[in-house]
């Protein structure tokens, strides 16, 4: 994705395991360290969302803000504009994945980047040609799962 010039996290290093991973076969473990501005997650809000810890919510947001956008901390709309960003860094992600012709297969809160970065790369693939019924994501074959 880097040298596509599509945002990304980026691999530092790889430890492998002697531990066995059973997924669909069992396969040799191994450890991805991935280096990136952050790794904040819609998954982390929800995290706090569920447990209505919404102070908790809101501190988190500010953090974000503090930190990676900076430009807002004094912005009496700064949530609003925030967020709007974030929309707007998601959908400017996705949409160059599908220049591309690449397809997430776990496009849930915990792979989702508030920065707008390729995060997860767990099963994904390249479409050559258009294929509405494709599913990269052989785990499950709900249309859910479908392009």
């Amino acid at each position: 994705m880097h040298y596509l010039g599509i945002p990304t996290t980026r691999a530092l290093s790889i430890v492998t395991s002697d531990s066995p991973v059973y997924r669909e076969t069992v396969e040799p473990g191994a450890m991805l360290m991935r280096v990136a501005p952050s790794h904040l997650r819609f998954g982390h809000f929800e995290h706090f969302y569920y447990r209505r810890e919404p102070e908790k919510v809101r501190q988190l947001a500010d953090f974000a803000i503090r930190h990676y956008w900076p430009h807002l901390a004094d912005d009496e709309d700064k949530y609003r504009l925030w967020f709007t960003d974030v929309v707007a860094r998601t959908a400017s992600l996705i949409a160059q994945w599908q220049t591309v012709g690449f397809a997430h297969g776990v496009m849930n809160t915990d792979n989702m980047s508030l920065l707008g970065l390729t995060l997860d790369y767990g099963p994904f693939g390249f479409l050559d040609d258009y294929e509405p019924g494709f599913i990269c994501n052989q785990l499950g074959s709900s249309r859910a799962l479908q392009l």
